[in-house]
């Protein structure tokens, strides 16, 4: 499913019909080995998050404006059309007290439409939510 959502998305709006605003760039790159998406691209709370294939299977590297990179793996109940992440460790985080991106969800809810689910765990407890429905742009 990762490489199926190279292009650029953008927000909807409550009513569910696409916005202006960009929020994701999902683009192949490394060969194809690997995907990249910017989050909030030219923001100051501009993200990257990098998508491979590792060991564990599908794995994720999400570069935060928390200046930290949890690193998370699919989950095992996971689907082609509901991906679910869990942060095992990653750079700048010493244990899971110190503020990160927790989890992550991509669910498809049709070819160009998707919700992106975040948790950010601070303390132990989820201090965060964000639940994004974007769309993609259509290429002219």
């Amino acid at each position: 499913m990762i490489q199926e959502l190279e292009g650029t998305w953008v927000r909807c709006d409550e009513s569910g019909a696409p916005t202006e605003v960009v929020t994701n760039v999902f683009r192949i790159t490394a060969g194809g080995s690997a995907v990249s998406e910017v989050v909030f691209p030219g923001a100051p709370e501009e993200m990257l998050t990098v998508y491979v294939a590792g060991r564990e299977g599908l794995e994720l590297t999400h570069y935060c404006a928390a200046r930290n990179a949890p690193r998370m793996v699919l989950d095992p109940t996971s689907t082609p059309d509901d991906l679910r992440f869990t942060c095992t460790g990653g750079v700048g985080l010493e244990d899971h007290s110190t503020g990160h991106m927790h989890t992550g969800r991509l669910v498809r809810l049709g070819p160009d439409r998707m919700r992106t689910e975040w948790a950010y765990l601070e303390g132990g407890q989820v201090t965060f939510t964000g639940v994004f429905d974007i769309a993609r742009v259509k290429k002219p």
